[in-house]
């Protein structure tokens, strides 16, 4: 049985990683509406309207790359009560390293325990060959700085919809029950 195939990318930018020289390498894009439309589909928002990424690249670690810029969009979603329009900008950072598949997997042995340190900067991505898809790095960044539950201006949840959403009265906890029966047997 064969796994499914991804779905190909709406962005597909790939920069030859060889092309880096002692001064960084910028790439600019702005998605035109045909490919903003795929984008939208891609993420599942409605609309992305004035996507712009703006990316300096520069050589690390002699066969790496580090990324940095900016990604930014328009996006319109529905409202999560309403199903109204929602419009919101999107802007997001990017920074990420890159080493060789080789280079990053050099040195660690697979029988080694995997320290992880929450507040240390994450480790490398890993590329094959030459070269990065810039367009996955675009796409994941923009899709982080999406609201999950978008909500137009004043939209509230109407009170019988709140007493689904929590449920009837609260009930009690074991504990509570257990100190009741407690209370009756000392009387």
């Amino acid at each position: 049985m064969t796994a499914p195939a991804e779905p190909a990318l709406p962005l597909d930018i790939v920069f030859n990683i060889e092309r880096l020289g002692a001064t960084p390498s910028h790439v600019v894009t702005r998605a035109d509406v045909a490919t903003c439309k795929a984008i939208a589909e891609y993420l599942g928002v409605e609309r992305v309207e004035n996507f712009h990424a703006e990316l300096a690249l520069r050589r690390w670690r002699k066969h790496g790359a580090v990324v940095e810029g900016d990604v930014g969009a328009d996006i319109v979603q529905q409202c999560v009560v309403t199903l109204e329009p929602v419009h919101t900008h999107v802007s997001e950072s990017v920074n990420a390293r890159f080493l060789p598949e080789t280079t990053a997997r050099s040195g660690k042995n697979k029988d080694e325990e995997v320290w992880i340190d929450p507040l240390a900067d994450d480790p490398p991505e890993s590329f094959d060959g030459r070269d990065i898809n810039l367009g996955a790095l675009i796409l994941e960044h923009l899709a982080l700085g999406i609201d999950p539950y978008p909500r137009a201006p004043g939209a509230a949840l109407p009170e019988s919809a709140r007493f689904l959403a929590t449920g009837p009265e609260k009930r009690a906890s074991p504990f509570q029950v257990l100190a009741k029966l407690r209370d009756k047997s000392d009387t």
